[in-house]
């Protein structure tokens, strides 16, 4: 959806947003806007357009609240936020020009800057504009008539739908300060978990699976959360393995277990201590290199102008722990999404540390 991947999916779904009635919860204006959109969409530039990018005309929908028939209005919003490919928002309070702006479309408007939705903003002339809005360009309109509204919105629309325009109706203060990326996506742990889970953790604890195959000799799962995601790999791994010889545990690296019946991609290489597989996932460590704490590095950087600081490295480790903990998330989440298909109970997470002990708890 983001950029200029709107038409992925053969689809055009437009979503308009506004300050809604208390007493009939309509808005006039959505009601206008969309039929502006609908006159534009089916000009001959706008047909054009959508032709070129192979959506068809029972392939496009404008949304707007009072269409919306979900017994919950919040989840109505969510949900056709979740498909928009552009956002249309009027930022005009319910009382025209006067009045405070509506709490719920700025609220709105929050949740579109995080996931990063293409957007255009539009507005009464005469409103004042928040001051968050200020830098933002907004259309202004003089009053919400169908006609004057496809003369201010034609071109910005035109330019949406052109795939060859370069023009990012994305940008918005959240985007300009992680250098181009949205809430959504600053973050590497959520992939980077699902990719771990999918390739490793879902097929040690999958029912029928690498536990289930082998019961005389792996019992479950514990994944190693470094303290530090900043260290090295090969030192963690040196430090675990002191940390188990110390404790008078033996820790068998690499064994083998062949792959189950259900299995189709090949035997497994585990490290296994007393029946537990032990797992320090080395692609952990390239959070590092995530977006957030590449950008969060580069503002300590500019901030503290060659001085140490320790303010700021106390705030660096604690959101890679965050992200830490948002990778142990995920993957409970995977696991416990489905547990007629996983054994959850077989999953567990340490610090090396803390390592031994567990390993004496799961055996007892």
């Amino acid at each position: 959806m983001v950029g200029k991947d709107w038409s992925s999916d053969r689809r055009l779904d437009i979503v308009v947003l506004g300050a809604m009635t208390a007493k009939s919860g309509k808005n006039s204006h959505c009601a206008a806007i969309k039929q502006a959109l609908e006159k534009i969409l089916n000009t001959e530039t706008g047909q054009q357009q959508l032709t070129a990018a192979g959506v068809s005309s029972e392939n496009k929908k404008i949304h707007i609240p009072q269409d919306w028939h979900d017994a919950e209005i919040i989840n109505g919003v969510f949900a056709r936020l979740d498909i928009a490919d552009l956002v249309v928002v009027d930022l005009t309070p319910k009382s025209g020009i006067n009045g405070e702006a509506s709490p719920n479309v700025f609220y709105e408007l929050g949740i579109v800057h995080s996931l990063g939705l293409p957007y255009i903003l539009i507005a009464r002339k005469g409103m004042q504009i928040p001051f968050y809005f200020k830098a933002i360009r907004t259309i202004r309109v003089p009053r919400f008539a169908v006609n004057t509204l496809v003369s201010a919105l034609h071109n910005p629309i035109i330019k949406f739908l052109d795939q060859d325009d370069r023009t990012n109706f994305s940008d918005n203060h959240i985007t300009q300060f992680y250098q181009g990326l949205p809430v959504l996506d600053i973050s590497a742990a959520v992939g980077l978990a699902t990719g771990y889970f999918d390739n490793f953790v879902s097929r040690i604890l999958r029912r029928g699976g690498f536990i289930t195959t082998y019961p005389k000799q792996l019992k479950a799962l514990i994944v190693i959360r470094p303290e530090n995601i900043f260290n090295q790999y090969d030192e963690d791994k040196e430090s675990l393995r002191n940390t188990l010889e110390q404790a008078e545990l033996t820790l068998k690296e690499g064994a083998k277990f062949d792959k189950p019946v259900i299995d189709d991609r090949g035997p497994a290489w585990v490290d296994v201590v007393n029946k537990v597989i032990i797992d320090l996932p080395r692609t952990v460590y390239s959070l590092k290199n995530s977006p957030r704490l590449l950008a969060m590095q580069d503002r300590m950087r500019r901030d503290m102008a060659g001085q140490s600081n320790a303010e700021d490295e106390f705030r660096l480790q604690q959101t890679s722990k965050y992200l830490l903990d948002r990778i142990e998330q995920v993957l409970r989440y995977h696991v416990g999404r489905h547990p007629d298909e996983y054994r959850i109970s077989g999953l567990h997470f340490s610090s090396i540390r803390d390592l031994p002990s567990l390993i004496s708890k799961i055996n007892a």
